[in-house]
């Protein structure tokens, strides 16, 4: 399967942003006709502090981003992946990622499930719960009968989720994020690695970069694509800008029938009973 993953450096211009990211999908794809483009996190919008992505809120699929998003994708004739908008709900949003087929139709769609609320190194805390609610349900859809699994930025740090994923027969994981430097670089690769590693599947990463609302906060950047094994097959740098991968499923199979996890993760260890010592 051909994947594009785009880079982005966004702003709180809806048009702007959407131009951009027009631009590198046809750029990209002149030369890699891909099946699936796969965006960052907050790709059409991203403000300069919590209370301005309430500027952003809008339906799905119906609001006028979900309908620039499904005309491309029908022109084209491939799967575009949102990375993630504010969708409206009751009283907060949800951060939601939409993925449109070739025929322009939704295909998929998941809500960020973990909510991201921490300290900054010698900053202020950030509480997302304030804005936004988790949602309930794992997302998935499918290229060309193969199944792709999604997760959105703090959902990384949980394994269990991915896991879930393949279970339910996701070959790819996409994750999508727009994470600081300090807070999620030190941590990208080697969480994005071992989530390949655990499942045995392909992680797809398109990720925001660049200055952020002020000079002293960087987003993360170094978008990348890590195979079954876990091996970085593909990365960008800092700066906005698309990385064009061929992923081999072939790798997908061999890998997981070399090493049998799927098997012995059916072995469901009594974890309320007592330990051995305690035996």
């Amino acid at each position: 399967m051909k994947v594009t993953v785009i880079q982005l450096n966004s702003c709180k211009s809806k048009a702007e942003n959407l131009a951009e990211i027009e631009r590198l999908i046809r750029t990209a794809r002149a030369d890699f006709p891909a099946s699936l483009y796969v965006l960052p996190e907050h790709a059409t919008f991203l403000g300069h502090g919590m209370a301005s992505q309430l500027e952003a809120e809008e339906d799905i699929p119906y609001g006028p981003t979900c309908r620039a998003y499904s005309k491309l994708a029908r022109e084209l004739g491939t799967t575009i992946h949102c990375g993630s908008l504010n969708e409206k709900a009751d009283g907060k949003m949800f951060n939601t990622s939409v993925v449109f087929g070739p025929d322009g139709r939704e295909a998929g769609r998941y809500r960020k499930i973990h909510i991201f609320d921490a300290a900054f190194p010698g900053g202020p805390m950030l509480f997302e719960s304030k804005l936004y609610r988790g949602g309930g349900r794992l997302g998935l859809f499918e290229v060309d009968g193969v199944k792709i699994g999604c997760s959105i930025c703090y959902d990384l740090r949980f394994p269990e989720l991915y896991g879930a994923l393949v279970e339910r027969g996701a070959q790819i994981l996409v994750m999508v994020a727009a994470m600081s430097k300090v807070h999620g670089a030190p941590h990208l690769e080697v969480l994005l690695r071992a989530r390949a590693i655990e499942t045995q599947a392909y992680v797809v990463a398109a990720t925001q970069c660049g200055i952020y609302g002020s000079s002293d906060n960087e987003l993360a950047g170094h978008s990348m694509v890590v195979d079954p094994w876990g091996v970085v097959i593909g990365s960008l740098g800092d700066e906005p800008g698309y990385l064009n991968l061929e992923l081999d499923l072939g790798l997908t199979r061999e890998t997981r029938g070399r090493m049998l996890l799927g098997r012995a993760r059916d072995v469901r260890v009594p974890f309320d009973a007592p330990s051995e010592v305690d035996a």
